[in-house]
C-alpha cells in the first residue's frame, strides 16, 4: 500500500484538487450561485472584489500550486521526480498520443467552457427570446466561455516544478496543455466577434458597425469597449499565425518573437474591453511571471559544461542526379547542371552537462539558449531534446543552420 502511494500520490492529489477546481467553476454559472454571491458582496468596491475573487479564484488555482511545491519533502518518488505518464495511442492515425489524466483534464476543461456558454445562452433566452437582442446576448456568451481557458492558459506555458506537479506531467507535455486550451479559447474568441458584425449590421446597417466597432461609444456607455475586443482579436489573429506548426518550423525565433509581443497585447486589449478580465488575468500572470523570476535568477549563476561543435553528417557533400527542370521550379537554384554538388550547412552543438535530477524519462527536453550581452535579460529559448539516458550526465545536441544567429553567436 504504501508502494503505491509513493507511486500514485502525485495523481491522485492532481486529480482530486483538479476536480475540485472545475467544481467551484461549473457551480459559478448556476443560478443559485449567481443570486448568492451578487447579495454576499455588496456594495461590490473594490475591497468586495479584492474579497470575492481572492477567496473563489486565485486562491483555488494557486493554493493547490504552492501545495504541490511541498510533495518533494513529503514523498520520496516525488522527490526523485515524477515517473513518466503512461500513454495511451489513439488508432486513428493524427491524434496525439494522450495519457488517462490528460483525457479527464481536457475533459473538465472542455466541459466548463461549454457550461459557461451554455448557461449564458439559457439566461439570455429567457429573458429576451430568439429576438435580435437575444443573439446579441448568445454572442456575448461565446466571449464568457472563454473565460476560464484565457485564466488557465498561463499556468502551464513555461511552468514552474509546482505547477507541473500538481498537473501531473513534464514540461513538454504541458505545453500540449497550452497549445490546445490557446486554440479552444481562439476558436470562441474568433466565433464571440464575429457574430457581432451581422447583428449589427441587421439593427442599423453599416452606420451601426461603424459607431460599435470604429468609435469610443461603446467605450463610455457600455460596460465592454468593444474596439478594444475588436484590437484584442485582431492581435490574436496575427501571432497565433505564426504559431501554427509549419511557421514554428519555418523561423522558431520570429514566431517566440511574435509570440512574447503579441500574447501582451491581447490580454491588454481584452483586459480594456472587459475590465473585470483582470481578475481572472492576475493568476495565471502571477504563475507566470514567477517562471520568468526563475529564469532571472538562474541566469545569474553559470553552469561548467563542455560544448564542442561538428559538422552535421548531412553537410558532407554528396553526389545527387540531376532533377528535370519541368519538374521543379527550383532546380535551377538549388542543382547544377549534370550530377550536382549539394552541401547543407548544418552543424551540431553538443553540451554535456552535469547530471539533472528532473531527468527522469527519455525524450524530455529542455531549453537551451545563448547568453546575451546584458545578464539582466534571460536568453533566448529553443527546445532541444536530452540524448543520454536518466541518470546519466545530461547530454543534448542542438542542429543548427551554420549561418543562424544562435551559431554565429556560439
Amino acid at each position: 500500500m504504501e508502494r503505491w502511494w509513493e507511486r500514485n500520490a502525485g495523481a491522485a492529489y492532481s486529480l482530486v484538487t483538479g476536480l475540485a477546481v472545475a467544481s467551484l467553476a461549473l457551480a459559478m454559472q448556476t443560478d443559485a450561485y449567481r443570486k448568492w454571491y451578487k447579495a454576499a458582496f455588496k456594495p461590490w468596491d473594490f475591497t468586495q472584489y479584492l474579497t470575492y475573487y481572492g477567496l473563489f479564484l486565485w486562491a483555488p488555482l494557486c493554493v493547490p500550486v504552492l501545495a504541490a511545491g511541498f510533495f518533494p519533502f513529503f514523498s520520496r518518488a516525488c522527490r526523485a521526480g515524477w515517473p513518466r505518464p503512461r500513454e495511451h495511442v489513439w488508432i486513428r492515425k493524427g491524434l496525439p498520443p494522450i495519457t488517462g489524466m490528460e483525457a479527464v483534464a481536457y475533459a473538465l476543461i472542455v466541459a466548463t467552457a461549454l457550461v459557461w456558454v451554455g448557461a449564458k445562452v439559457r439566461r439570455s433566452v429567457d429573458k429576451y427570446g430568439w429576438t435580435t437582442a437575444g443573439w446579441l446576448k448568445i454572442a456575448e456568451a461565446l466571449g464568457i466561455g472563454s473565460i476560464p481557458l484565457l485564466t488557465f492558459l498561463l499556468i502551464p506555458s513555461h511552468a514552474t516544478r509546482s505547477a507541473l506537479t500538481w498537473l501531473h506531467m513534464s514540461p513538454e507535455r504541458a505545453v500540449e496543455y497550452h497549445k490546445w486550451v490557446g486554440a479552444f479559447a481562439f476558436v470562441l474568441v474568433a466565433a464571440h466577434g464575429a457574430m457581432f458584425f451581422p447583428l449589427y449590421y441587421i439593427q442599423d446597417g453599416w452606420m451601426a458597425i461603424r459607431l460599435v466597432f470604429f468609435s469610443s461609444m461603446t467605450c463610455t456607455t457600455h460596460s465592454k469597449c468593444i474596439p478594444a475586443g475588436l484590437f484584442a482579436v485582431g492581435v490574436a489573429v496575427f501571432f497565433l499565425f505564426f504559431a501554427t506548426y509549419w511557421q514554428r518550423r519555418l523561423n522558431w525565433r520570429r514566431f517566440r518573437a511574435f509570440h512574447v509581443l503579441g500574447a501582451p497585447l491581447f490580454y491588454i486589449g481584452a483586459v480594456a474591453h472587459w475590465q473585470k478580465f483582470v481578475w481572472y488575468l492576475t493568476p495565471g500572470v502571477a504563475l507566470h511571471m514567477a517562471k520568468v523570476a526563475c529564469r532571472l535568477h538562474q541566469h545569474c549563476f553559470t553552469v561548467e559544461a563542455s560544448v564542442f561543435v561538428r559538422e552535421h553528417p548531412c553537410s558532407n557533400s554528396v553526389r545527387v542526379p540531376e532533377l528535370p527542370r519541368e519538374n521543379s521550379q527550383r532546380a535551377s537554384e538549388i542543382f547544377e547542371p549534370g550530377n550536382a554538388i549539394v552541401k547543407d550547412e548544418r552543424v551540431c552543438l553538443h553540451l554535456k552537462l552535469p547530471r539533472l535530477s528532473g531527468h527522469t524519462h527519455v525524450g524530455q527536453w529542455l531549453g537551451i539558449g545563448v547568453a546575451s550581452g546584458w545578464r539582466l535579460i534571460p536568453p533566448e529559448i529553443h527546445p532541444a531534446t536530452v540524448v543520454t539516458s536518466p541518470g546519466e550526465q545530461a547530454e543534448v545536441c542542438l542542429l543548427l543552420r551554420r549561418e543562424s544567429a544562435m551559431a554565429r553567436r556560439v
